[in-house]
């Protein structure tokens, strides 16, 4: 059993530093990207004491928990666990998605009351994703959010790719062999870039009265300029 643990740790280590060594350019990327949100996201939570709208909403609060999830993803990428890090960007986006709706439908309704709500529902087949997406009300849904949704549900599912890394698996000598992609890094980062898009579109919706005091902010401007957030930039109407 510890020989086996052992085996592992060796092989995620030997797919760090293979992931550092060969893809560090790609890494690096995904890494301004995920802590390059810290001062924005920062910028979001007022001076004073929170309206009761943010407190409420589901939306403020999946805002405020996005390093984190942007930083495991970083985390997977790195460690070659790809399609993990998939999984964990489309889990970010549908959380989004059924927050905004939930805030959509219930405005008045207090926090806990909409996380039992979310706890209810997150499984029945009316609040299906893309069910929820064609009902919500924001702009370039069925251009760019509908499309990366199903991009990242088939990126997830096994694919030709998956099986041959199965069986480099299996006719390797190795106890773990270290399968490093930078397409594959490339690809998150470029998946993880729409998603906080989406994020921040969504946010603007959900809270109109935020817009002119994002625009005025130099380090959201910079942010979403430099990483080239179409939605983000059509939302704050900044060019």
């Amino acid at each position: 059993m510890l020989s086996s643990l052992d085996a592992l740790e060796k092989g995620f280590t030997e797919a760090r530093e293979k992931s550092r060594k060969e893809c560090g350019k790609e890494l690096e990327l995904l890494r301004e990207l995920v802590f390059g949100l810290r001062p924005v996201i920062k910028g979001l939570i007022p001076t004073s004491s929170l309206s009761p709208k943010k407190i409420n909403s589901l939306v403020f609060w999946n805002i405020m928990n996005l390093i984190h999830t942007g930083a495991y993803t970083l985390f997977l990428a790195s460690n070659a666990l790809y399609r993990t890090a998939y999984d964990n960007t489309r889990h970010i986006l549908e959380s989004i998605l059924q927050a905004f709706y939930l805030d959509s439908r219930h405005p008045d309704v207090h926090i806990d009351t909409k996380i039992e709500i979310l706890k209810e529902i997150e499984d029945e087949p009316s609040y299906h994703v893309i069910r929820l997406i064609n009902k919500l009300k924001i702009p370039n849904k069925d251009k760019i959010i509908i499309p990366l949704y199903h991009d990242l549900s088939n990126k997830i599912h096994p694919t030709i790719r998956t099986f041959k890394s199965v069986l480099e698996l299996f006719r390797s000598e190795d106890d773990m062999p270290t399968i490093v992609d930078c397409e594959e890094i490339r690809e998150i980062h470029n998946n993880t870039k729409t998603v906080i898009d989406v994020f921040l579109l969504i946010y603007i919706s959900s809270f109109p009265e935020d817009k002119e005091p994002l625009k005025n902010d130099k380090l959201v401007i910079d942010y979403v300029k430099k990483h080239q957030l179409i939605l983000a930039s059509e939302a704050l109407g900044i060019s």
